[in-house]
């Protein structure tokens, strides 16, 4: 009953990135255009140790960085005094459902992103 395995960090991470996009249009209109979004980068700074039983708290900001993929931010705090636990990102191209790759993000997800992005949303 120690420190959570390095693993759960992403886990964590993926959960918050599901959550912002289901919570948003960008999500719904990558369901519907049938696009994928694989990881291509990922990273963790581990700051504390998330132990048994504690509460989390993850927050993921969408980045507007590039035209060519979507970056994640993520912060995950121990619900408990809000200790930063760790800070991460994931990087993701989009693929169509037969596996190609998109070098350039659509227009209009471009500007969704823009939008969201402009509202500070997390």
């Amino acid at each position: 009953m120690g420190v959570a395995h390095h693993s759960h960090y992403f886990h964590w991470f993926e959960l918050g990135r599901f959550e912002l996009l289901q919570n948003s249009e960008i999500g719904g209109y990558i369901k519907r255009q049938g696009y994928y979004f694989p990881v291509i980068d990922i990273g963790c700074k581990y700051r504390k140790g998330a132990v048994f039983n504690d509460i989390v708290i993850v927050e993921t900001y969408l980045r507007n960085k590039s035209k060519a993929y979507l970056e994640f931010d993520h912060k995950l705090f121990r619900k408990k005094g809000r200790v930063l636990l760790a800070e991460g990102f994931s990087k993701h191209v989009l693929t169509t459902a037969e596996g190609q790759m998109l070098y350039r993000l659509p227009e209009k997800l471009l500007n969704m992103v823009q939008l969201f992005c402009e509202e500070g949303v997390t």
